[in-house]
């Protein structure tokens, strides 16, 4: 009940307080989003994004499973080094003062009996408005790059994929590259029988299409795992759109599967790896991650781990 509420409470906010409508894609398969308009203007979100990204993907790249895919692609290796400590603009640091004081005075006040100095309702929407408050670039590009490496270097297995487009493609084209590559990533879970959630998927039109929350439930082998899909247009300066021009990226992860489930899930998503799909995972030797591994119909490349974005926060 509570994850259904959470599904509508996402939904009239990235439609624009009830605007949004479910559709029926046209893959075929009878499946439907929903779809919704952004909250600025194409150009505005474009803009936003080549000021996260420009510049900064020579020292600091962070999208590891791509850096593999070029890699594997035409031999292009990239070079990486530390990120240095993140930049913090005034209303960020702000944010965090205020969230920290918030959140100290709700659990001072509810662990230890404590009077609250500003009441419990205030805290908690203070406490809300620092999660959802605007980040910095810097920001936002650090924090993509921890999950990136995570995500690297757990048994996690990326099924990556990339078709051109042309910087004058109308929002309908792109739209049916998004329902072409999701019908192949949802045929893909249901030929490997796995039990998955039929969250609708949510469509900014012309940008990118991903599972609701980002994230859906599958299980297999009796476990419950992570499964997250998207298609995006690659914005300016990334990774996709530097090497490799406009283009559609599509990706579908999974996440911290475990390696024995490794055969099951490459097995599943064969027909894929025949369509110019790869599937990109790291390979462990004694319970520690060694290489990254690419994999495309048949073939397996292996290459060296990506080097940890943020040294000081081993263990």
């Amino acid at each position: 009940m509570i994850k259904a509420s959470l599904v509508c409470l996402t939904a009239l906010l990235l439609s624009a307080c009830g605007g949004y409508k479910y559709l029926p894609d046209e893959s075929g398969d009878g499946s439907e989003f929903v779809s919704h308009t952004p909250l600025v203007s194409r150009q505005e979100y474009v803009a936003a994004r080549e000021k996260e990204f420009k510049g900064k993907l020579s020292p600091n790249y962070y999208d590891y499973s791509f850096q593999y895919y070029l890699q594997y692609l035409n031999g292009l290796a990239l070079e990486g080094k530390s990120f240095g400590p993140v930049e913090k603009d005034f209303m960020s640091k702000g944010r965090d003062i205020s969230g920290s004081i918030a959140a100290a005075d709700l659990l001072s006040s509810k662990m230890f009996g404590s009077p609250s100095r500003f009441g419990g309702g205030f805290n908690v929407a203070m406490i809300g408005l620092s999660l959802i408050a605007p980040r910095s670039p810097e920001e936002t590009f650090a924090g993509r790059a921890k999950f990136y490496y995570a995500e690297s270097t757990s048994p996690t297995v990326t099924f990556l994929r990339v078709d051109p487009i042309s910087d004058q493609s109308a929002d309908r084209d792109i739209d049916l590259v998004f329902s072409r590559r999701f019908f192949q990533m949802r045929s893909a879970v249901r030929s490997g029988s796995f039990s998955c959630e039929k969250e609708k998927e949510f469509l900014q039109s012309g940008l990118y299409r991903q599972t609701a929350f980002f994230r859906s439930d599958c299980v297999i082998d009796g476990k419950l795992i992570k499964v997250s899909r998207m298609s995006w247009v690659a914005m300016p300066g990334s990774l996709a759109r530097e090497y490799l021009g406009p283009s559609v990226v599509s990706r579908v992860t999974f996440l911290d599967v475990g390696t024995r489930r490794f055969d099951t899930i490459l097995a599943s998503h064969a027909k894929l790896l025949q369509d110019g799909w790869v599937a990109i995972y790291p390979e462990f030797t004694n319970g520690v991650a060694t290489k990254i591994v690419v994999a495309q119909a048949g073939t397996l490349t292996r290459f060296d781990l990506p080097q940890n974005p943020f040294p000081e926060a081993k263990k």
